[in-house]
């Protein structure tokens, strides 16, 4: 029996390239500038062969600061 095939979303594979990476890891977090942050980790997927949009990321910085709202409250 096979499992059903699923589509990764660029991002979510670039997040799982970068949680396997320490220098890839290194690289983005010393970046405090959000538009910075953007940039690099769009470039930084392209350069490994992900590709992920500006959108991608900002989509999923939103989703990070929301679950972590949410889990502040009591």
């Amino acid at each position: 029996m096979s499992t059903p095939h699923t589509i990764e979303s660029g991002f979510e594979r670039f997040h799982q390239l970068v949680l396997g990476n320490t220098a890839l890891q290194e690289d983005l977090t010393g970046i405090t500038d959000r538009e910075a942050f953007i940039s690099r980790a769009v470039e930084l997927g392209h350069q490994h062969g992900v590709p992920i949009q500006p959108a991608d990321v900002v989509a999923a910085l939103q989703a990070a600061r929301g679950a972590w709202m949410d889990s502040q409250m009591v």
